[in-house]
């Protein structure tokens, strides 16, 4: 069997009542499927049968099945729930030059990349830190700052050496409220999409700065 597809391929981002729709295009097949990043198999894993509300950062992977025939390869998406988005982003250090897009901007108009496609959609920094300043209007209470990072170990793409996170009502004035230090790998990786969740002091922040650290060194 093929395996299983997205409905919309080019949805990542679930905003609200919005669900991640999955399908097959061969009559009477079913599609196993989970959401903790596990293989799917007939044991343990779902079956699909209606839309699947993303509320997270989600790893999913499915794969079809149907008697008589051999189950096909597993399908892996990673996908995201819409947060509270910034009325304004601003970058506060360059890029490289070949991954510079429209700046900060581009971190929040709800485009998402692809990782075996470097030259689209991306921000990069190879030598300097990524540093990013969000504005909030809103008022509302946040916990947490979720990135979206490539993996890709063999256009040497790694994990960053840290994250840390300042927020503050005066950009004089931000203070340390989160802070993250990935997992570098041991070996070759898969290419793919990874979801960083950088837990915070939770309160309402009109301006949150993030910066990110490239790792200095390959693993």
């Amino acid at each position: 069997l093929t395996t299983p597809l997205m409905k919309n391929p080019e949805k990542t981002i679930f905003n609200g009542s919005e669900r991640m729709e999955l399908r097959h295009p061969m009559p009477g097949v079913q599609i196993l499927y989970t959401l903790d990043g596990k293989d799917p198999d007939t044991t343990s894993s779902t079956v699909y049968q209606k839309p699947i509300p993303i509320t997270e950062p989600t790893n999913v992977k499915a794969r079809a099945i149907m008697q008589g025939w051999y189950a096909s390869e597993i399908n892996e998406w990673v996908v995201y729930a819409g947060g509270i988005k910034p009325s304004e982003s601003v970058l506060l250090s360059v890029p490289d030059p070949k991954h510079a897009l429209q700046g900060g901007e581009s971190l929040i108009d709800g485009q998402k990349a692809e990782s075996n496609n470097l030259m689209v959609n991306w921000l990069g920094f190879r030598n300097n830190s990524c540093k990013v300043r969000f504005r909030f209007n809103q008022g509302d209470s946040i916990g947490k700052v979720v990135l979206s990072m490539s993996n890709n170990h063999g256009s040497y793409i790694f994990p960053p050496e840290s994250v840390i996170v300042h927020g503050g009502n005066d950009t004089n004035h931000l203070k340390p409220i989160g802070r993250l230090i990935p997992v570098q790998p041991n070996k070759y990786g898969k290419v793919g999409n990874q979801a960083y969740t950088v837990p915070i002091k939770k309160g309402t922040y009109k301006y949150i700065l993030v910066e990110v650290n490239p790792v200095k060194s390959l693993p």
